[in-house]
């Protein structure tokens, strides 16, 4: 799935997806073109459930600082999943690049010391890393955080807590960085479907997890593990989840837009010393601001510099 990028659109994520033949025409899923498909991004179509909790926070401060709020969440959580990604891709990660400029903020680092933490303590056998997962039988996609295998067996997250591993096996987890919430089960639950079908790993998957980097308790995480009955019951409980989106947004097509990939400033760059804009060229821009306002002639005769002298609007 290296080829699967994803758009992003307010709050409406799609994923690309190359539809196999054998499955026929799509039934819910809008054409890119080329064979793919915008298959519904399973956080997206979650969302349907209701979360009461969120609408009384949000009558309580309003929606411009709960927005606010929410959106600092959202870039921290990215910015401590591309941190865990890196270290797992690479094997190890840094507080601060070779400039020796900070990567993170404190908290965000912290949530990723947790995480070390956690595979010091379960020692899981990751299998992949934001995985691309996709149904096509239910056309949804989604990024699988954390597939991997665990062995059966107790392990203290402190001296109080003991979390079971009932089954050794492969499990699908979820990493988060905020506050606990048993919904989260349908999301792990959903890309264990979506794995299934594709089969990915080659193996049965007898559970799912979800790892909170931000807990409460001693250690700072904690995981909440799912059995495979349980696991299966979330499941369809996602698939009534994914019904109800769509009777809700019969309309199901993501707004796209294009942007080109490279952007010229119109010279060289500050640090080889030469000036981004020609000479030349700035004279042309002064021209046509003084064209198109006419008070820049007065406000250009206005600025004098120590001597008395007037400067010149824009110099190289």
């Amino acid at each position: 799935m290296d080829d699967v990028t994803r758009i992003e659109w307010f709050d409406d994520r799609y994923y690309p997806i190359p539809r196999p033949k054998e499955f026929g025409d799509a039934k819910w899923s809008q054409p890119v073109g080329d064979g793919r498909f915008y298959y519904n991004s399973t956080t997206t179509f979650l969302n349907i459930i209701n979360k009461p909790f969120l609408s009384l926070w949000r009558g309580k401060i309003g929606n411009f600082e709960a927005e606010a709020i929410v959106n600092r969440a959202l870039n921290k959580g990215s910015r401590i999943h591309a941190g865990i990604n890196k270290g797992l891709m690479e094997g190890a990660i840094s507080f601060k690049d070779e400039l020796g400029r900070i990567l993170f903020t404190q908290e965000e680092w912290l949530q990723i010391i947790r995480f070390a933490q956690f595979m010091e303590v379960v020692k899981p056998q990751v299998l992949g890393s934001e995985v691309v997962s996709c149904s096509h039988v239910q056309e949804t996609a989604g990024t699988v955080d954390l597939p991997c295998v665990l062995q059966a067996g107790e392990y203290a997250l402190t001296k109080s807590t003991v979390r079971v591993v009932p089954e050794t096996g492969l499990y699908i987890g979820d990493i988060k960085t905020g506050g606990k919430d048993k919904n989260y089960h349908l999301q792990t639950a959903h890309y264990a479907i979506q794995l299934e079908e594709m089969n990915l790993f080659g193996m049965p998957i007898v559970g799912t997890f979800v790892l909170y980097l931000d807990a409460g308790n001693k250690s700072g995480f904690d995981i909440d593990i799912r059995t495979k009955e349980q696991m299966k019951r979330d499941g369809e409980l996602s698939i009534f989840a994914l019904e109800l989106w769509r009777y809700n947004n019969p309309n199901n097509t993501p707004t796209v837009f294009t942007m080109p990939d490279r952007i010229d400033f119109g010279g060289r760059s500050l640090l080889s010393g030469i000036p981004v804009i020609a000479p030349v060229e700035i004279e042309k821009i002064n021209a046509q601001i003084a064209a198109s306002d006419p008070l820049t002639t007065q406000l250009e005769a206005s600025i004098e510099n120590k001597n008395g002298k007037k400067n010149k609007k824009v110099t190289a």
